[in-house]
């Protein structure tokens, strides 16, 4: 015996549920048609595993209107890093987003966003790291970078001389030290001035004399505790997007639970490195069948009432 699968833009048409979470049509309730863009699907045991992951894919597809449009939705799901640490992969869709199930909470995740978080974090994590040496290899996606060439000093051939108002030197000799850290080096000079001599080298690429001024004015908006050059975010922000997963990858399902269990162990795991969402919940399965068990109770009652005619 054999089902039937409708065409793609069929299924987009179908509710949330009946699109993802309904069962296989029997071939005596799909009303089969002899449409060649149809997909047949045997029902021995050995195709099983084929059918039912082509089945998935097909009716996942059906989901892409409910994703763009789930701003629109008015009731607030929960998702917390345990829960996306216990969640089962379901399917990849159209080569931009995983499907997974996080303790009953349908979800849909940005396959770009989600590596893009992971290599951001595997950067920073090697920076001023001192369970990591310098021969050490940081592995994204699609590129290999050494801890070393992450953050190093680049000289600066000759020195640059710079004026600073009062505050802003106050400021370089309050953070003298943090300034140092972060590469940029530099001599007081007699008159008041300051001589540039080295700038931030971050993934290759060199910090201007001008990021340089930017982070002490930005230091001197601070009381206390440590802060990113905004050079040096913005560097590692770009190096984490151009090299990770991109929307048109196909991803095996290996692949695909191995990336979300990578994402769960970020400590910002639902953001990517520019602040958009990695990951979008799309229903609450458990809340819904709490309502489908409360009408089918509904419904039972309405039942007996009309068996017992009593109307």
């Amino acid at each position: 015996m054999k089902s039937k699968i409708k065409p793609d833009e069929d299924l987009s048409m179908l509710s949330f549920e009946d699109a993802f979470l309904g069962d296989t049509r029997k071939s005596e309730t799909s009303n089969p048609t002899n449409n060649d863009s149809s997909y047949d699907f045997d029902d021995d045991v050995q195709d099983t595993t084929v059918a039912s992951s082509l089945w998935t894919k097909q009716r996942v597809k059906g989901l892409e209107r409910k994703i763009a449009n789930i701003g629109a939705c008015e009731e607030k799901i929960s998702l917390t890093k345990e829960m996306l640490a216990k969640a089962e992969v379901i399917a990849q869709v159209e080569e931009k987003f995983i499907i997974i199930k996080a303790c009953g909470v349908l979800c849909a995740v940005d396959q770009h966003a989600a590596d893009e978080r992971i290599a951001l974090e595997k950067l920073e994590s090697a920076l001023f790291n001192p369970e990591m040496h310098d021969g050490m290899m940081i592995h994204m996606t699609n590129k290999s970078i050494m801890v070393s060439d992450i953050l190093k000093r680049s000289k600066l051939i000759p020195p640059k001389r710079i004026s600073l108002t009062q505050k802003d030197m106050s400021t370089v000799k309050h953070h003298w030290s943090l300034l140092q850290k972060w590469k940029f080096t530099f001599e007081e000079s007699d008159d008041k001035s300051l001589l540039l001599t080295g700038l931030a080298k971050v993934c290759d690429r060199v910090a201007s004399v001008n990021n340089f001024l930017e982070f002490v004015k930005e230091l001197g908006h601070i009381t206390g505790g440590e802060i990113k050059p905004a050079f040096v975010k913005n560097v590692l922000a770009s190096n984490a997007c151009r090299y990770a997963i991109m929307f048109g990858d196909y991803l095996t399902h290996e692949k695909c639970v191995e990336l979300i269990a990578s994402l769960s162990r970020c400590e910002f795991c639902f953001i990517c490195a520019h602040g958009r969402p990695s990951t979008i919940p799309l229903m609450d399965m458990n809340k819904d069948g709490k309502r489908s068990t409360r009408e089918e109770s509904a419904h039972e009652k309405d039942d007996t009432k009309f068996k017992d005619g009593n109307l």
